[in-house]
């Protein structure tokens, strides 16, 4: 007579082995979410950064000037107002103004402010230094973003520099 089932050696031995596979799994999927946002806040942190700076130094390089009576540069946080004109196409004058707000990057333009990074983002460190070489004039700007997710903290620093239209 032949006898069928399994022993009681191979049932514990089955289900050590299952226990062990599904702890893999469930550490290989918890692994997978946690570098997931972690790629995504890296993603977002990047995203604004890289969106201010280069709008940031778009307008330099399209500004005439500094208005240095009113601009607080070289410190941080620092205040650049560029003199400007409204379009390339409109050449009415105008100031547009960079300074920090409730910690995000503030673009003012005719009273009007916007905002050019999101509010998950904040900003660490605004420095914009003139640079006068005497036949031409430029501006460094250092931009320090970071982002809080529960305990982990991820931040990222930008820097550029450019010369406005006028003094080349």
């Amino acid at each position: 007579m032949k006898q069928s089932g399994v022993t009681m050696i191979e049932m514990i031995l089955f289900l050590a082995i299952f226990a062990i596979l599904t702890v893999f799994m469930i550490n290989s999927v918890f692994a997978m979410i946690s570098a997931y946002g972690h790629s995504k806040n890296i993603s977002r942190i990047t995203l604004d950064g890289t969106v201010a700076l280069e709008r940031i130094i778009r307008e330099i390089r399209l500004a005439d000037s500094i208005d240095t009576g009113v601009s607080v540069l070289g410190v941080d946080p620092s205040h650049l107002v560029l003199n400007t004109t409204v379009s390339g196409i409109d050449e009415t004058p105008i100031a547009r103004e960079f300074y920090i707000s409730d910690d995000r990057v503030a673009l003012e333009e005719d009273g009007i402010i916007d905002f050019l990074n999101s509010d998950k983002v904040t900003v660490t460190r605004f420095i914009a230094t003139r640079i006068d070489s005497g036949r031409s004039e430029a501006v460094r700007v250092e931009l320090d973003l970071e982002i809080q997710d529960g305990n982990e903290t991820y931040s990222q620093s930008f820097f550029n520099s450019a010369i406005l239209r006028g003094s080349y």
